[in-house]
């Protein structure tokens, strides 16, 4: 008996202490598995952080005074891409899960939102304004792809999905194409603002936010409806409606879950719903910004 209620003891003030350093870094305690990488302004700039989805809390993975944004995980989890203004001009850098050894990949200047290629040897970015690049791991043979922003690889890598906005107004449509620009469609072909796609991870549909419903929502297309429809928006359906803006959707890697920002009260914080659109949760909860949330494979 007395061994149970030590045991008993011992197990309430565990889950009261990390309830309390969760508090302490701003984060509700949220009972799930995964790790997502994001960036976040809490500390007066932005920064790369790491949030474990099972206790809450997070780690500064960039620690520096520059502009750091947009992490992508490699597929081993070992590394994160992310583009930084640390050397002057916008690049894209490397650094381990750990968050050190850093190393810049880019020296063109105007290169961001970089994306990991599923087997780990290329990295996909945009470079510019309406311009995506592909290049080696290491930061070696880039080339042009197609125009567009905001790429992101198919799981088997064959395609890639990405927004376009020749004209700079707010009225993107998603497109697909062949890893090389070739065999390009439009696959959303709405008057409304369609941006951030993200594949679900077997490859059979992919997540986006569209302004069609009057404000940034999250969405979910069938890929081969889309590629194949003579009017993509049958293809579509609405995931979760609410009042906030939401956005940028990333998928967990066994494709039950997607976390993505939402802006209430002036400020992005991190959530986190089942697929069909149910169990929405809070994640994060501090006076920041938190957003561009990317689950580790």
């Amino acid at each position: 008996m007395k061994v149970s209620i030590v045991l008993a003891v011992g197990l309430w003030f565990s889950t009261a202490a990390l309830i309390f350093l969760a508090s302490v870094s701003g984060q509700a305690v949220f009972k799930g598995e995964g790790q997502i990488a994001f960036e976040t302004d809490r500390d007066g700039n932005w920064e790369i952080y790491t949030l474990d989805v099972r206790t809450g809390l997070v780690f500064n993975l960039s620690r520096n005074d520059a502009a750091d944004h947009a992490p992508s995980w490699s597929p081993d989890s070992s590394r994160l891409a992310f583009h930084s203004n640390r050397g002057g001009e916008t690049d894209i850098y490397i650094m381990n899960a750990g968050g050190n050894q850093l190393r810049r990949l880019t020296f063109t200047g105007s290169s961001w939102r970089p994306r990991w290629s599923p087997d780990g040897r290329q990295i996909m970015y945009t470079q510019g304004f309406n311009e995506i690049y592909i290049m080696d791991e290491d930061g070696s043979r880039a080339r042009y792809v197609t125009s567009g922003f905001g790429p992101e690889w198919s799981p088997d890598g064959q395609l890639i999905v990405y927004y376009v906005n020749q004209d700079g107004s707010l009225n993107s449509d998603i497109h697909i194409s062949d890893t090389n620009g070739s065999n390009r469609r439009n696959v959303t072909n709405n008057p409304a603002n369609d941006w951030a796609p993200n594949w679900l991870p077997d490859g059979r549909s992919f997540a986006f936010t569209s302004s069609r419903d009057g404000r940034a929502q999250v969405y979910v297309a069938d890929a081969a409806c889309a590629l194949e429809a003579h009017d993509p928006n049958v293809c579509a359906r609405l995931i979760h409606l609410t009042s906030a803006i939401t956005r940028t959707p990333n998928w967990s890697p066994d494709g039950r879950r997607i976390a993505f920002d939402s802006i209430r009260h002036w400020q992005s914080q991190l959530y986190i719903m089942n697929a069909d659109g149910s169990a929405l949760r809070l994640l994060t909860a501090v006076r920041a910004n938190d957003q561009f949330p990317v689950w580790s494979p």
